[in-house]
């Protein structure tokens, strides 16, 4: 993986947790490794190999492609529109 896409990578992680709304403190105790070693992920400084990044993706809820995709679509909480679902039974 070239540098370019380490960083890539590392704010795609960075960007997908913030908006989980999970700490890097928790993110990286479930996954298993340091707070400063998931923050060197996020700025690209360290690789982060394949047990990890599957680690990241089913706490984040994305599948492991959504990381590894060239130009993926900006992750974004979703909401479910509910207008006209509900019906009065009179």
């Amino acid at each position: 993986m070239s540098i370019r896409e380490q960083k890539e990578l590392g704010e795609k992680i960075r960007q997908a947790r913030a908006i989980a709304k999970i700490s890097q403190k928790d993110l990286a105790k479930i996954i298993g490794i340091g707070r400063v070693s998931l923050l060197k992920v996020e700025k690209g400084e360290r690789e982060v190999n394949t047990s990890e990044l599957k680690k990241i993706a089913e706490v984040i809820g994305k599948p492991v492609e959504f990381f590894l995709e060239e130009e993926s679509e900006p992750y974004e909480a979703k909401t479910l529109d509910v207008t006209g679902i509900w019906t009065s039974p009179i």
